[in-house]
């Protein structure tokens, strides 16, 4: 009889979606560490399954910062 593996490692997707649920502005290397290299293909997604994400400069230097609205 095969065992069904129970889902305990959250994808990329989850993990951002977990420190943006908070609606506080995040840097872009925050995002970076959470959710990879690919962190913006992330962002793709959760706005694609109807989440609302604002972004801005960075204040002080280069790159922008995100928030869950």
């Amino acid at each position: 009889m095969a065992r069904i593996k129970e889902k305990t490692k959250l994808n990329a997707r989850e993990k951002l979606y977990n420190l943006l649920k908070d609606r506080s502005w995040h840097s872009y290397k925050e995002l970076f560490d959470v959710a990879g290299v690919r962190y913006s293909a992330r962002i793709f997604e959760l706005k694609k399954f109807g989440h609302q994400i604002e972004s801005r400069e960075l204040k002080g230097g280069p790159g922008k910062e995100y928030k869950l609205v």
